[in-house]
């Protein structure tokens, strides 16, 4: 009796995962819902797809209670807003793993702590920016109409390039503030080669940089409206070519928060 009643719990948990996982509609109407009730025309407007297309994905989440109607709205019932609350992280990372598998098997993620590894789905829409081989030592035009639009940018690296130090002078100079965390050759190579630029700078009062007192294995810039990071190969080579860029609030959250981590070992010039 007992193991006939653990079989038809585990076949009823496995229906559910098929479910939840296995149509892309019942997933997205999922998503949708959890951002407020929506009548069926808004639902086939949203999702782009015919009433034949949907109703049937509809009534297969009623009859589990994951979905309710109530007069002409559908909305999540309490089961559908928990099982919302632990299926959208894992929709998020499979799908930043599908988008960017052969990046995440190169290179090195070990440097993202735990804390924010199990966090890594709040990238959201994240898409990989790469440059061309003549266009490694001069900023992206992707990432100069961000940082010129923001209010605020706050910055880590442990590599060096020849137009950085100019270029953010020039953004602290426009009225946004600048905070940069760098390794102690970086700085030296910033204050030698740079010395007019670097004194101007630390003069302004809008601006901060930190030395960060160990090995730094990524590059990021975060501002209220962008964010950006890139990682070292597994052979601990730097990828100059390739960042990951996103303009999703969770994901501007989950850099602030990296750069909050670091900055914990990290000193004031």
């Amino acid at each position: 009796m007992s193991l006939f009643v653990g079989n038809l719990r585990s076949d009823m948990k496995t229906k559910l995962l098929d479910l939840l996982l296995f149509s892309e509609k019942r997933k997205n109407l999922i998503i949708l819902l959890h951002n407020g009730p929506r009548t069926l025309t808004e639902i086939k407007q949203s999702l782009s797809v015919t009433s034949p297309g949907i109703i049937p994905q509809i009534r297969m989440l009623e009859q589990r209670n994951i979905v309710n109607q109530e007069g002409k709205l559908y909305l999540l019932t309490d089961k559908g807003r928990l099982l919302y609350e632990h299926l959208y992280p894992l929709i998020k990372i499979i799908d930043i793993i599908e988008k960017n598998e052969n990046f995440i098997d190169t290179h090195d993620i070990s440097v993202i702590p735990e804390h924010l590894l199990k966090r890594f789905h709040e990238l959201g829409d994240c898409m990989m920016n790469e440059l061309n081989l003549e266009e490694l030592y001069e900023p992206h035009n992707l990432f100069l109409q961000e940082l010129s639009q923001s209010n605020w940018i706050k910055g880590v690296t442990p590599v060096f390039r020849p137009s950085w130090p100019d270029m953010f002078l020039e953004l602290a100079l426009s009225g946004k503030e600048v905070s940069l965390i760098l390794t102690q050759d970086v700085y030296k190579r910033a204050e030698t080669e740079y010395t007019n630029s670097i004194n101007e700078f630390l003069n302004l009062n809008n601006v901060k940089i930190f030395i960060y007192n160990n090995e730094l294995k990524f590059s990021m810039i975060v501002t209220n409206c962008y964010f950006s990071i890139t990682l070292f190969f597994k052979d601990g080579g730097y990828d100059f070519q390739r960042d990951w860029v996103s303009l999703d609030p969770s994901a501007i959250s989950w850099g602030k928060d990296m750069l909050k981590y670091i900055l914990h070992n990290s000193h004031k010039v």
